[in-house]
């Protein structure tokens, strides 16, 4: 793991603004947006939305850049192929290293409540 690495993003954020709007008018719907311009008056309808509670790895890295990983196999898959790129080595030596990698990462792993949305497509 790189210096640079070891710094978290802020993936993850409080939810405080969302549980109270939603203590607030439990009965009203809730409508999902995307808003790729940081622009409140321009937003993209979504078509499915999952929510679930998992984790996030919260910190940069260099394994897949622009990837936000949620899922610690997926992680694990992107790492694997990341060492294995110019490893010179047995399989089991390959996978040790993977699995010492994996390690460094642990602490950035953390647990967040995830919304996936994907846009509607015309």
């Amino acid at each position: 793991m790189f210096e640079f690495e070891k710094h978290p993003i802020r993936y993850v954020q409080p939810s405080g603004n969302l549980r109270d709007m939603l203590l607030e008018h439990p009965n009203d719907p809730i409508i999902i947006t995307t808003d790729d311009r940081g622009e409140c008056f321009y937003e993209v309808s979504c078509g499915l939305a999952k929510i679930k509670a998992g984790e996030v790895l919260d910190c940069k890295q260099s394994i897949l850049e622009d990837a936000i990983f949620t899922d610690r196999s997926a992680f694990r898959d992107a790492l694997y192929d990341y060492l294995k790129y110019d490893f010179d080595g047995s399989e089991q030596e390959l996978e040790d290293a993977v699995e010492r990698k994996e390690e460094e990462y642990e602490p950035y792993w953390r647990p967040c409540v995830i919304l996936c949305v994907q846009m509607y497509k015309e």
